[in-house]
């Protein structure tokens, strides 16, 4: 009887660490697909910001020959 219990205890705690485990790794996932996002956006304002930084040499050059 005691082995019984035992046993039942042991599975019921398995379950409760594969459900754990589970929950755990669909986190883990949500935060790697909100960090890729975040990545992608700051690459994104990266290169918005070299294109105005290029666009900003253009307009400078354009005023000095226009002097």
């Amino acid at each position: 009887m005691n082995r019984k219990k035992t046993k039942k205890k042991l599975l019921q705690i398995y379950e409760e660490l594969i459900i754990e485990n589970k929950e755990q790794q669909e986190f883990l996932e949500q935060l790697r697909i909100e960090l890729e996002y975040k990545d992608n956006y700051i690459r994104t304002i990266e290169e918005e910001n070299l294109m105005l930084k290029a666009k900003i040499r253009e307009l400078e050059v354009e005023r000095q020959l226009a002097r």
